[in-house]
């Protein structure tokens, strides 16, 4: 397991690579506390790596979650990472830990999705090493490539407007540890080169090839294909239409979260009271903000939501005495008599998903 090698003349593009890096970093106020650093081992991973390990100073807690789910080829990447944790520790000392982990149950043994269960089961892991090794937080290595994949694949799936502002840099996983991915403005041919450059080796995911994954088709097959018959980069256009869409969000966020303070009267931490007058003078989109919002404030898992689910919370707030089910668990009711709209859900220990 090698490291960078600092002897060779750095080239133009990689000094502005590490530049740009380092002032995302910079933009992040990420603290010179310990850092939770998820590794798996491929290229993306393996990059974010070193970058931090060159470009920060903050401890570096690597940590890798063996899946299981590949045989001996999961127990061999699991290896090169606890490789390159020693070798690192070489090279900066008193900078560098380790952690492993797997699943408590078999993931082939749950029912569900199985990709939907192993992110689950990871980050629930990622959070729980956090907390023990006294971090507030885990930094994934998702690229400007997932960013694109993420908004195109939203877009197939019917998305609203939030689902256009694809991965977020940041998100809190509980009110403690937040989640950071600094790595998602840039493409993952850039990333490859920093490897190639570095000499770096990395391990490679046969299952990334296997196109039975909607996700691993459109990253295969879609979008290149998107890209040819358009003469230019389609992901690089996906991610400018997640950066102009943030832009308005957070503006429409910051409305909304006054008009909440406003009208919400929170019952507690599983339901919320909103007057039906005010959501009607919003109007439909205004009405939709603002149930996105109570979501994200309340910490409700989201589920998916589709333009149908909003389309028939509009038409709830018109109607009298009905109840609407959306995905999450969450519940709306219309009291037509106190003229208001109750949202609640079942409690969940449960993370958010991811």
């Amino acid at each position: 397991m090698s490291v960078p090698d600092s002897s060779r003349e750095e080239p133009r593009w990689l000094g502005r690579f590490r530049r740009e890096f380092s002032a995302c970093l910079v933009r992040l106020k990420l603290p010179l506390e310990p850092m939770v650093v998820a590794v798996s081992g491929g290229a993306d991973s393996v990059a974010l790596v070193h970058l931090l390990a060159k470009e920060c100073h903050q401890p570096l807690i690597l940590a890798h979650f063996n899946h299981g789910l590949r045989g001996q080829e999961s127990n061999n990447d699991c290896q090169f990472v606890m490789d390159m944790a020693q070798s690192l520790k070489t090279h900066y000392p008193n900078r560098i830990q380790l952690a492993t982990g797997s699943p408590v149950e078999p993931l082939l043994d749950l029912r569900g999705n199985l990709e939907a269960n192993a992110r689950k089961a990871r980050y629930n892991w990622l959070v729980q090493v956090a907390r023990e090794r006294g971090s507030q937080w885990i930094l994934t290595a998702h690229h400007a490539n997932d960013q694109a994949e993420t908004v195109l694949f939203n877009i197939l799936r019917g998305t609203g407007p939030s689902g256009l502002k694809g991965i977020a840099f940041k998100k809190k996983l509980d009110p403690e540890i937040t989640l950071v991915r600094p790595l998602l403005e840039f493409p993952q041919e850039t990333l490859r080169r920093y490897l190639l450059h570095s000499g770096l080796e990395f391990c490679q995911d046969a299952t990334n090839q296997c196109n039975h994954f909607t996700r691993n088709r459109i990253r295969n097959e879609i979008l290149p294909q998107l890209s040819r018959m358009m003469g230019k980069s389609v992901p690089s256009s996906l991610v400018g239409l997640a950066w102009h869409t943030r832009i308005i969000h957070r503006k429409e966020r910051s409305r909304i979260r006054v008009w909440i303070a406003k009208h919400a009267v929170f019952a507690g931490p599983d339901e919320v009271i909103l007057p039906v007058a005010a959501l009607k003078l919003l109007g439909p989109y205004g009405s939709m903000s603002v149930l996105e919002q109570i979501i994200i404030l309340l910490r409700w898992p989201r589920g998916f939501l589709t333009r149908a689910h909003y389309k028939q919370f509009w038409k709830l707030i018109g109607a009298k005495n009905k109840s609407l089910a959306l995905p999450g668990g969450i519940t709306c009711f219309h009291h037509i008599q106190k003229q208001t709209l109750l949202l609640k859900r079942p409690r969940d220990q449960s993370l958010n998903a991811f």
